[in-house]
């Protein structure tokens, strides 16, 4: 549920960006910037809660 929610707040902060700065090269910068912490983060986030390591890196972020 978490993840759901950061996925929406994240997506709702890259279409407003959009809309103040378009077609900007530096925009696209700071949109895969961002969406390369958020993804860290929220791996850091599943990877504490599933301390096993049962699902791997790669299954999760295709799931």
């Amino acid at each position: 549920m978490f993840c759901i929610s950061l996925l929406a707040f994240i997506l709702y902060i890259e279409l407003s960006i959009g809309q103040i700065y378009k077609c900007s090269i530096l925009n696209y910068f700071f949109i895969m910037f961002v969406d390369s912490l958020i993804q860290k983060v929220v791996e850091l986030y599943y990877f504490r809660q599933h301390k096993l390591g049962s699902v791997s890196q790669s299954e999760f972020l295709w799931s």
